[in-house]
């Protein structure tokens, strides 16, 4: 029996990655779908929402400068002056990623048309092309990586390996690019070990937290000597990362470099412990180390700090679901979305949640829902096509499916579902195509040589 397994958002389990299967027998002709449910251990948190534990950015004076040359305004104050005290940087032409050429490429602003708002991105872009010429478009970025990682697509692994290893990139891009790097990935955990090393500490100690990610006898041997690192940004990283490793893991000069590296981390939380972010980290610690009581009431703190605190109202209800309470994980997530109907990742865990609950008409209410909000997200679309094919709604499944495999055509696991749904419709023809493409992702994939197989012997 053929299976095409549904995963929670950033999930890195070789068990939703890559399906097992089993060739189809005379007496079952026609392969079907396992249930809707995700094989991974879930985690309190997953990676789309994992804090990065260093201390908020503190306001600080933005000013940006005029365009040299020809101004396009000189009345204009997004684009040729503004000076703001503020957490969040005033929008600013020195910024790649606000440029109006990626604003037609990404959908994202751009300074020139937040004034122009009559013209469009195309204009803009033609504007600024005027004034510094047309390789001005030719000019490297990284925004374009960070929005295909962001968006789950596994093309941007080269580009995010390039960024982390280019010294000339600034120190927060290269940071920023291992928080999107999957660590599980063996060419990923060799760059992230590497950054260990790194001459900038920004970027050691993001690796330390992208490291985190890998189980906790994995991560031990790479993270115990980031304690005795000279800055305590990187430190008190790596105590957080080990937080969880089982008592008596570290002995010696190791136990006490992490108990000294831990009471940092802890002195730096209470510093800041009028911030929701700061009880989600104090809540994370709990949770690893087993203090259920402790991390509930961190949790429930965020959050009535800031109800609409959407990365910590996700958390708590992945923690909570562990724990086996589900009726309160559903309704943790219900309440944000009574605050922010538009959220798509609280209605997409909250489908999650719903499907792992048999609540599957519900769930794929849900699932429609969010990929209505979020139309470029990958992994909802697929996870709305596996909802539907369980459903046995097959048709239906298809689109969201092929959509899937669209956005992100590196990943094997979209290529395999879309596979195995047309070849339940009995069109080995158009399955072909998708399960050689699976296999060529997963060369080492039984669930897919074993679809590639029955659809070649014409087997429906």
């Amino acid at each position: 029996m053929f299976t095409a397994p549904c995963c929670r958002a950033g999930c890195t389990s070789r068990a939703c990655a890559a399906p097992t299967a089993t060739t189809p027998t005379a007496s079952s002709s026609r392969p079907k779908a396992t249930p809707f449910v995700c094989n991974a251990t879930t985690r309190p948190a997953t990676r789309a929402f994992r804090h990065s534990g260093k201390r908020p950015t503190t306001p600080r004076r933005i000013t940006t400068t005029p365009p040299v040359g020809r101004a396009p305004n000189a009345g204009t104050v997004t684009c040729r002056k503004r000076t703001t005290w503020s957490c969040t940087p005033a929008p600013t032409t020195a910024s790649a990623s606000r440029a109006p050429d990626l604003s037609q490429k990404l959908g994202t602003p751009n300074a020139c048309n937040q004034c122009h708002a009559n013209k469009s991105p195309a204009w803009a872009a033609e504007a600024v092309a005027r004034w510094y010429g047309p390789e001005r478009r030719l000019e490297p970025g990284f925004a374009t990586t960070f929005a295909a990682a962001r968006a789950g697509r596994r093309e941007a692994l080269p580009g995010l390996l390039a960024l982390l290893r280019d010294p000339a990139q600034p120190a927060i891009v290269r940071a920023t690019a291992t928080e999107h790097l999957p660590p599980a990935q063996p060419e990923a955990r060799i760059a992230l070990s590497e950054a260990l090393n790194d001459s900038d500490a920004l970027v050691r100690a993001y690796a330390v937290l992208a490291l985190a990610e890998l189980p906790p006898a994995e991560r031990a041997p790479l993270l115990v000597p980031c304690l005795r690192d000279p800055i305590r940004l990187v430190r008190i990283n790596a105590a957080q990362a080990l937080a969880a490793l089982p008592p008596g893991t570290l002995a010696g000069a190791d136990q006490a470099a992490f108990d000294q590296a831990y009471q940092e981390y802890l002195d730096a939380q209470a510093a800041m412990a009028d911030m929701p972010a700061t009880q989600l980290n104090l809540a994370g610690v709990h949770a690893q180390r087993g203090d259920d009581p402790a991390a509930r009431e961190a949790y429930s703190r965020a959050l009535r700090m800031d109800p609409d605190f959407g990365a910590g109202r996700n958390a708590y209800a992945g923690y909570l679901a562990t724990r086996g309470d589900t009726a309160a994980a559903e309704a943790t997530l219900r309440a944000g979305l009574e605050r922010n109907p538009g959220d798509a990742e609280l209605r997409y865990s909250l489908a999650l949640l719903l499907a792992e609950s048999g609540q599957l008409p519900a769930a794929i209410r849900e699932l429609h829902e969010a990929a209505r909000r979020a139309p470029d997200n990958p992994r909802i679309a697929y996870n709305l096509g596996l909802a539907l094919m369980q459903a046995g709604r097959l048709r239906d499944a298809e689109a969201p499916l092929a959509k899937a495999a669209r956005l992100d055509t590196q990943e094997g696991a979209y290529a395999y579902a879309l596979a195995l749904l047309q070849f339940q419709q009995q069109r080995p023809e158009a399955a072909l195509p998708h399960a050689e493409r699976a296999l060529a992702l997963n060369p080492d994939d039984r669930a897919a040589q074993q679809l590639l197989l029955a659809i070649r012997r014409g087997r429906p």
